[in-house]
């Protein structure tokens, strides 16, 4: 897959909704770039001041296009290990750095980071993109959605294109269920997960299993 086509799919589209009285407008665009041109905010409050009536934002909403499908989270403390070590193997392969961050990933987000390790591979193999530097510095959750830590060095072009990437793992991770990939919610508890029905019955019926199954041990 080539390098277009590789950053086409992490394209996010952006929503600035207005709102005056019963009156609601929304601008929206769609873009693969991390900061979008023109920028919605600048626009929406250009027109609110020209527009009679009194505006408002009343939400701001960011959606990857092309998420990861529904699911796919391994099946088996076995099946983990072996996709997780072929990320890792993949990412150091581009000379990707920090890949031991790779390696304590929830089950349910796997299939998000493999999108993205993918990515970011495809740009540091890139001729246009060289010199280039990625190191991993961090991967966690955060509020129920993923937070990806990624140090770059090289041209803004490469970088930009890394930063859209980042981006559109996060936005993938929310809603998603972090044992197995299948739609979820924010449940609170000992610590706000993002969990489906089944997540959320298993995390309550057997807290071991569930913390087995959502970060599987890798020897």
């Amino acid at each position: 897959m080539g390098g277009g086509s590789q950053i086409n799919r992490f394209a996010v589209k952006r929503e600035v909704h207005v709102r005056s009285g019963d009156r609601d407008v929304i601008f929206a665009e769609t873009s693969a770039e991390a900061e979008a041109t023109p920028d919605l905010f600048a626009l929406a409050e250009q027109a609110m001041s020209t527009w009679p009536g009194t505006w408002a934002i009343a939400a701001v909403r960011a959606t990857p296009v092309t998420p990861p499908r529904w699911g796919n989270a391994p099946r088996s403390p076995a099946e983990y290990q072996r996709r997780v070590c072929a990320l890792c193997n993949l990412a150091e392969d581009a000379g990707i750095l920090g890949t031991e961050h790779l390696r304590h990933i929830p089950a349910g987000w796997l299939s998000v980071l493999e999108c993205a390790m993918a990515g970011l591979s495809d740009v540091m193999r890139q001729p246009e993109h060289r010199p280039i530097a990625i190191r991993i510095t961090q991967i966690k959750e955060k509020f129920g959605t993923l937070r990806f830590y990624v140090e770059t060095t090289g041209r803004q072009y490469a970088r930009a294109r890394v930063g859209q990437i980042k981006a559109w793992a996060e936005l993938c991770s929310a809603g998603r269920c972090m044992l197995t990939g299948m739609p979820g919610r924010l449940r609170k508890g000992s610590w706000m997960l993002t969990l489906s029905d089944e997540a959320l019955r298993l995390r309550d019926a057997d807290p071991e299993a569930f913390a087995a199954r959502i970060h599987p041990a890798i020897p």
